[in-house]
């Protein structure tokens, strides 16, 4: 299986694959393409099979953005209708800076199982800091958003660092969802339930992911600082899992405060 791109500087990003629950004879794979020189010709590339996987069809573009912009950690769902939404989080280069500024998610679709595809559909702005150590200021791997959907009615949901509740302070947890297919988006809310007695610093709150289960529960896992403290020593990660009720978002039972040496339940 190629990638799809024959320029010498030709870089692949962030691959996914995703099967069809109701169909296992389509199996997609989606991953970005840019120049790694002057990081222009942004691509993103699409390969299938249509037989479980015995044979693939050549990678091709189904989305490009141009030589200033760029989209990254794709991933694919299938609705039980059988659409296909590829979503993705936006950028752009900024030259003076020599960094991709983050901008927001997008979307595209395809009805006719990824054959053809749809034009950009804004799913949200995205107003991103860099997460760092509240000790040091050092950075943090963080920064790309999450995608679920529930398998009973389609409903999508996504999940990203965001500040914008925060006055551009920290980042929190943002939620959002689309109960059409991804036309159309809910206004983004914060869902991490990080105490706000803790210091700014300490409430940075990063790498969401999402799950939906059987019945519908939402489920979301991030990180977040809450245990820091100004001693010496190894910086805690309190890793949450949260749910939603019905009527709120709650934190299950299942959290745990991270260390160097492993895991120690909280």
């Amino acid at each position: 299986m190629v990638y799809g791109h024959s320029a010498p500087a030709s870089l692949p990003d962030k691959p996914s694959l995703t099967a069809d629950s109701r169909d296992p004879r389509f199996v997609y794979a989606v991953w970005a393409v840019y120049n790694n020189i002057d990081l222009s010709d942004n691509r993103t590339f699409l390969t299938r099979t249509t037989d479980g996987g015995l044979t693939w069809e050549p990678a091709r573009n189904i989305y490009a953005t141009g030589d200033v912009n760029a989209t990254f950690g794709h991933q694919i769902l299938v609705l039980p209708n059988g659409t296909v939404v590829c979503l993705f989080q936006e950028s752009f280069f900024d030259p003076v800076a020599q960094a991709w500024i983050v901008t927001g998610l997008g979307l595209i679709r395809s009805t006719d199982h990824g054959q053809t595809w749809s034009g950009r559909v804004g799913l949200a702005d995205q107003f991103l800091l860099p997460t760092t150590d509240p000790e040091n200021g050092a950075a943090i791997s963080a920064g790309l958003p999450a995608f679920a959907s529930d398998r009973r009615n389609g409903n999508l949901y996504a999940v990203w660092e965001d500040a914008r509740f925060s006055n551009n302070q920290y980042n929190s947890i943002a939620f959002s969802m689309s109960a059409d297919g991804g036309l159309s988006w809910s206004a983004p809310i914060p869902v991490n339930q990080t105490p706000r007695r803790v210091a700014p610093g300490n409430r940075q709150a990063f790498l969401p992911s999402i799950a939906v289960a059987a019945d519908g529960t939402i489920g979301i896992s991030y990180y977040d600082f809450r245990f820091n403290d100004s001693r010496p020593g190894l910086l805690q990660h309190f890793a949450s899992i949260i749910y939603y009720s019905g009527i709120d978002w709650r934190v299950t039972a299942y959290s745990w405060v991270l260390v160097l040496e492993g895991v120690k339940s909280r």
